[in-house]
């Protein structure tokens, strides 16, 4: 039961609709005195009074998975799954967008306080995406302002990370919203991202941290040779520029191109020697000792996926609802961000400007680019889970007086999230470019 409009001051009403966290709802209601008064539901309020098939309450029905959960719904058939996993779906989309506006927010505010001690001012009351907007411009413009005063020219190689999802608890996921995925066999990772690992023959490229004999790519700090886009001291000979100055030869200083031998730097192309980070090495393995991804001549070991290829069968909503979920718990790896200061007028200015930026654009990194497709698909599988819900409730006017409300409200709630996702990932693209001339 809803508390009656009498009951309430109409600001409260405002903040106990918009504020979705039931925990922090109470709290905060008994921290004004408004306290629980009697025939006030605050928990649970997604569930309906009276008849079963009455229509289901448009601002209450996405607040939390319980809300949906909690819905009192006469419907046949496997229309229940399907509205539960709709409702879910956009839950969990719009979770993802408050998780990644949360991290390139912080990302962002911490480089600008970094640089600057002035206070930055970027209101908490932002909604999720122009949170993340307000801050990284801040953060930008810091960049930009310490890179003028200082005279700092950068080099920066960024490298996305690897960002995947567990095979298993998409299976979990899927097998508890759709009883009949348990007779369908095991999922499968979808064609574009296979990581895990594996102890037997890894055909693709094998993930190893801090390898001492690395022959792939290093996302990290490359000792030993490098054949391309070189950064960084070199015992050996150099080809390419020494200082600044073209050089064919060995370099007392600062090499960019090619270094033969005792190369200590970043290191764009192959890396032969060690990697003070990931390396990413394509040769065939017998055994990975990292991850490997690609494919392995024995099941993988605690399989990771880029997506996962639902079968025909599955009922679509779910595999909305567990796409969109599993890509709010995705996990990024490798990814790294190389920063060399090429000039400075001001002495300490570049090395402020590296310490500042190097750790945060790993993170905007993940967001802008490694999550890219987690957010692509949950996003579009959402959006297709509500098209195909609609086509089926066409033919039943009965379902449909009962969700449509509710629907409307969450389809509001997903375009918000998606407006909101495409705003943070530009904000934490807009970061990473400011290390750019």
């Amino acid at each position: 039961m809803l508390c009656p409009r009498s009951m309430w001051l109409p600001s409260v009403e405002e903040f106990c609709r918009r504020v979705t966290s039931q925990r922090l709802r109470a709290s905060l209601l008994i921290a004004l005195g408004l306290g629980l008064t009697p025939g006030c539901k605050l928990f649970g309020a997604g569930s309906t009074s009276g008849s079963s098939s009455s229509p289901a309450h448009a601002d209450s029905c996405v607040a939390d998975t319980k809300a949906v959960d909690d819905l009192k719904l006469k419907l046949e058939g496997d229309l229940p799954i399907k509205v539960s996993a709709t409702l879910k779906a956009t839950i969990y989309l719009r979770e993802l967008s408050e998780k990644l506006d949360r991290d390139a927010s912080d990302a962002c505010m911490n480089i600008a306080r970094d640089l600057d001690s002035a206070k930055v001012d970027v209101a908490d009351s932002l909604p999720p995406g122009e949170h993340a907007k307000a801050a990284c411009e801040e953060a930008a413009k810091r960049v930009k302002d310490a890179r003028d005063k200082g005279g700092v020219v950068l080099l920066g190689y960024p490298q996305a990370p690897t960002c995947s999802i567990s095979l298993e608890d998409f299976t979990l996921c899927a097998k508890d919203c759709d009883q009949t995925v348990a007779s369908l066999g095991g999922l499968q990772c979808d064609a574009d991202l296979s990581l895990g690992r594996c102890d037997s023959k890894c055909d693709g490229s094998c993930f190893i941290q801090n390898s001492d004999s690395c022959t792939g790519s290093c996302r990290g700090t490359c000792r030993g040779s490098c054949d391309a886009d070189f950064y960084g001291k070199c015992g050996g000979r150099c080809n390419g520029t020494c200082d600044g100055k073209t050089s064919s030869g060995k370099c007392k200083g600062t090499c960019e191109g090619k270094c033969s031998a005792d190369a200590d730097g970043i290191c764009q192309g192959k890396c032969k020697g060690e990697c003070g980070g990931t390396c990413i090495d394509p040769v065939k393995k017998a055994k990975c000792a990292g991850s490997c991804l690609g494919k392995c001549s024995d099941p993988f070991i605690a399989p990771r996926c880029g997506a996962v290829a639902a079968p025909a069968e599955m009922v679509p909503e779910c595999g909305a609802m567990c796409t969109a979920r599993l890509a709010r718990d995705a996990r990024c790896d490798a990814g790294f961000v190389g920063l060399s200061v090429y000039n400075s007028a001001k002495e300490g200015a570049g090395d402020k400007l590296v310490h500042a930026l190097s750790q945060p654009l790993t993170q905007l990194l993940s967001i802008a680019e490694g999550m890219k497709d987690h957010v692509d698909h949950s996003v579009e599988a959402t959006t297709n889970a509500f098209s195909s819900l609609q086509e089926v409730l066409e033919e039943d006017k009965n379902a449909k007086e009962q969700v449509s409300d509710c629907l409307e409200t969450a389809s509001k709630a997903r375009e918000e999230a998606t407006n909101a996702l495409q705003m943070i990932r530009d904000a934490s693209a807009l970061a990473v470019g400011s290390i750019k001339d």
